[in-house]
């Protein structure tokens, strides 16, 4: 029970950290060239089902610690 836990809590660090990055790189190209309000709904629901899935990799038992960047 720990270990889903513990990945759940990786996966909300990661999710934080990624979503940061993110809303940082729309906010620098929204400077230079409009980015229509569709293209930033689907980033972010793209986003979504990567969060989503992750969670549900560490429910399934596949990692107890999901490292997206480093397989």
């Amino acid at each position: 029970m720990i270990e889903i836990i513990i990945g759940i809590l990786w996966v909300a660090i990661i999710a934080i950290i990624c979503a940061a990055i993110v809303w940082l790189a729309m906010w620098l190209i929204g400077k230079v060239w409009p980015i229509p309000e569709r293209v930033q709904q689907g980033v972010w629901a793209i986003f979504g089902l990567l969060v989503l899935i992750y969670i549900l990799t560490v429910f399934a038992g596949g990692s107890h610690f999901p490292h997206p960047f480093f397989r």
